[in-house]
């Protein structure tokens, strides 16, 4: 069993990482790709919403449902310890590095490149006025430009830096996380059906122009480890807690 966790974990790490590295290796641009005013763009809107404070926090509740639902105390306990441990330090981690590099986002590069706005000048601004800078971009869009009002909004709400994706170092962080716990009472389709929403919140950051590949390959790569170090740590203080309570001779 442990032999089988590590493996279907290090494949679903793999797996998460190999696709952004795939675009970034082949330089293709993922957006704009499709069509902002379609079925697709709606599905991978609700897909990303899922990730979006505080839609991300009921996430996080329905997981932990499963867990109760399905999993023994002992391993629900440790599953709650390792996801409070590994997202406070993922999306610690996100913001700190945010603010360090700074990057835009493709959107806003794109809007720029049609002389809709100005990347130093927009960054330049606080939140609030960056919101404004945006939804007046996108009203004086070329009209063939179709963009739903769904994904307006959240353009208009997402005006910081690319760099990492805090949406997909949250939804894989939660998902390795999970896997993990669950593959350890024997369970595998909650496992696979998590780790392939991680999978999908990707492809919708880069879809939607929100971060370009690298930011997600890298979101994958430090997630993979916070999940390892909060799983670590979490055994640890159930090897500590169980020594503590055994009966001394």
């Amino acid at each position: 069993m442990a032999q089988r966790k590590i493996q279907f974990m290090l494949m679903s790490w793999l797996l998460l990482a190999i696709i952004p590295a795939g675009f970034i290796i082949t330089q293709i641009s993922l957006f704009p790709g499709i069509s902002l005013d379609g079925a697709s763009s709606s599905l991978l809107y609700w897909i990303t919403r899922s990730g979006n404070a505080p839609d991300g926090a009921l996430t996080v509740v329905v997981v932990l449902l499963l867990g109760l639902f399905y999993l023994p105390r002992r391993i629900f306990r440790r599953l709650v310890l390792a996801l409070i441990i590994s997202l406070t330090l993922s999306l610690s981690l996100s913001h700190q590095l945010k603010n360090y590099f700074q990057e835009p986002r493709p959107n806003i590069v794109w809007l720029a490149s049609q002389d809709l706005l100005s990347v130093p000048g927009f960054y330049q601004q606080p939140s609030s006025q960056r919101a404004e800078l945006m939804s007046s971009a996108l009203q004086r869009m070329d009209a063939s430009q179709l963009i739903s009002p769904s994904i307006e909004r959240h353009w208009e709400k997402e005006v910081g830096y690319a760099f990492p994706s805090g949406h997909t170092i949250f939804a894989t962080t939660l998902a390795l996380v999970a896997a993990y716990y669950f593959l350890s009472a024997g369970f595998i389709l909650i496992p696979v059906i998590i780790c392939g929403w991680s999978l999908a919140m990707g492809l919708s950051r880069m879809l939607l122009g929100m971060h370009w590949p690298v930011d997600v390959l890298v979101s994958v790569l430090l997630a993979g480890m916070i999940s390892a170090l909060a799983i670590g740590v979490t055994h640890r203080l159930g090897l500590m807690l169980k020594k503590r309570d055994q009966p001394t001779r």
